[in-house]
This record gives structure tokens, C-alpha cells and sequence, in this order.
């Protein structure tokens, strides 16, 4: 049986290793961190600026990649159509946009009414027609505006409602003034045509 000095003598011998196992403990974190002066020596690591990569070659003309991008999910025949189409406007070729309505459609406005062929053009590509519909687009402007004054073709949208493709854009003059058109694209036909409103 342990006396009482044998038991005092094993609780001291805890209480010491317990001490000292806290002092090793206490002492290893400040040895882990570094001293105040050595963090001020220590030289900063600046990051230098790298070089940005260059620009890849632009191989279009922005105008033509962003009509691409907007019109990108229509098949590859009727896109070809609408980028021509935008080229052709831009160049005041309005006798290829003429060339390329559908014959009925010509036939009803111009042949059989008189009908000039700026007037023509308004109805076939639906010039303005938000405004008359009273829904106004907010990048669209209210007023007079002839399609020959057209110098900037941008698209905007297109969906597909039957056998047409409708694509909508807007018309900019060199004022920077704009109006909004609608094409109707009869991309199903052997040569593809454009068709618009009637009265």
C-alpha cells in the first residue's frame, strides 16, 4: 500500500511533467513566429506587371462579326442572305433588296397601285413599324426617315413563324438617327425572298 509521501511524490511528478509539457508547448508557438524585426527586414515581393497578350487579328469588319453573332443560330443559307443583305443596304443597293422580293408582293403594292418604290421599300421591310403599333423601342426614333439615308445595317433579333424567318433590326442615317425594320426572309424557296406588310 503507497504511503502518503510516495503519493505526494507521483502528484508532484504529473504536475511537473504537466509543466513542463505547457512551457514546451508555450515555447514552440513563439519559436514558430517569425520576430517583428526579421518581418521588417524581409524584402517585399512586388509582382510585376505582365505583358498583355495581344489582340488576335481582327479578320472581319465589327459590323459584319456582330450581325453574325446575333443572327449565329439561323442555318448558314439564310445567314449568308441577311449579311449580304446588310451589305448591300449599307452601299445604297437598294435595287438587289427590290430584285429580291417576293413577285406577289411587288405585284399587289407597286404593279397593280403605283405605288413609288421608296413607299414600296417601307412596307416591304416594315419601316417604323413599332411606332405604328404604338410599342416604341427605346433605340428607335420617331420621324421621317427615308431608307436611302440608311448608312448602318444592325440586327437585333429573328425568330421563325412558319415558313418565314423574321428578322428585326434598325436602319442608322449619318446623323446617327435610327428606325427600326422587320425583315420577312421566305428562306424555304429555291431562291429566297423577302416579303413585308401590305396597307
Amino acid at each position: 500500500m503507497p504511503t502518503h509521501k510516495t503519493r505526494r511524490t507521483a502528484t508532484e511528478r504529473i504536475a511537473l511533467t504537466a509543466a513542463l509539457l505547457l512551457a514546451v508547448v508555450l515555447s514552440g508557438c513563439s519559436l514558430l513566429q517569425p520576430r517583428p524585426e526579421e518581418t521588417a527586414r524581409q524584402p517585399v515581393e512586388q509582382e510585376l506587371p505582365r505583358p498583355e497578350a495581344e489582340a488576335p487579328a481582327v479578320t472581319e469588319e465589327p459590323g459584319r462579326a456582330d450581325a453574325a453573332a446575333v443572327l449565329s443560330g439561323l442555318p448558314q443559307r439564310e445567314l449568308a442572305f441577311m449579311l449580304e443583305f446588310q451589305e448591300r443596304v449599307e452601299a445604297g443597293d437598294w435595287q438587289w433588296v427590290l430584285e429580291h422580293a417576293e413577285e406577289n408582293h411587288y405585284h399587289e403594292l407597286v404593279v397593280r397601285t403605283g405605288m413609288d418604290e421608296e413607299s414600296y421599300l417601307a412596307f416591304l421591310l416594315r419601316i417604323g413599324e413599332s411606332f405604328d403599333r404604338r410599342i416604341r423601342r427605346d433605340d428607335a426614333e420617331p420621324g421621317y426617315f427615308s431608307p436611302y439615308d440608311t448608312v448602318t445595317v444592325v440586327y437585333t433579333d429573328y425568330r421563325r413563324e412558319h415558313v418565314t424567318t423574321i428578322v428585326e433590326g434598325l436602319f442608322y442615317n449619318q446623323q446617327q438617327r435610327s428606325i427600326d425594320f422587320t425583315v420577312n426572309l421566305l428562306g424555304d424557296l429555291i431562291e429566297m425572298r423577302l416579303t413585308g406588310a401590305y396597307y
